[in-house]
């Protein structure tokens, strides 16, 4: 992470649940985080006397998310096989329903964790696709990275700045020149 300050981390009041204020790549190392955290506690069951099926879960569901998923979806090319697509979509079912089981328990013990958000929803879509491409037996699955669009956060961003700064008549061309050229005139 670039910088971390508490600012990031939002938790208005116990009606709601927390969430952060960062980007993909931060929330990744934030689940990392969270498998090394819940490793420790794990380890440490018999000192603290904490609930070791929770804390297994938190693991496996955040391990599932932050390594498992992404390191697959990065370790292959734009498309792969059968096998690779039925690992894909084991390791995203996990993380599904870890993060279902999650908020279950969670909202069953009154405190607001782990809510359901629509990106586990699509997630839920992403899972659906592929399971229904692998009963039409297709020799070829497209990698879910071809619709990544991390690596352009920052020159979107940029450019949609300066298009609400350019005059609407000279519309996008403009603001992307004016991005790639480094020159910001906003009149």
């Amino acid at each position: 992470m670039r910088t971390w300050s508490r600012a990031f981390l939002q938790y208005k009041n116990f009606q709601q649940s927390p969430w952060m204020n960062c980007k993909g790549s931060d929330s990744m190392l934030c689940c990392q985080w969270l498998v090394i955290q819940s490793t420790g506690f794990l380890n440490d069951l018999a000192n603290n006397g904490a609930d070791q099926e929770a804390l297994s879960l938190i693991k496996s569901t955040s391990e599932a998310f932050s390594v498992s998923i992404f390191a697959f979806l990065n370790s292959h090319g734009l498309f792969y096989d059968k096998a690779c697509a039925m690992t894909f979509y084991a390791r995203l079912t996990r993380y599904i329903n870890g993060h279902n089981l999650l908020a279950n328990r969670m909202a069953n013990q009154n405190w607001k964790l782990w809510a359901i958000k629509p990106k586990l929803h699509l997630a839920k879509h992403f899972a659906y696709e592929n399971h229904s491409l692998l009963q039409a037996r297709r020799p070829l699955f497209l990698n879910e990275n071809s619709r990544n669009c991390e690596q352009n956060e920052d020159p979107v961003g940029r450019v949609s700045r300066l298009s609400r700064r350019m005059d609407i008549r000279h519309g996008l061309p403009s603001s992307i020149a004016e991005c790639f050229t480094e020159r910001v005139d906003p009149s």
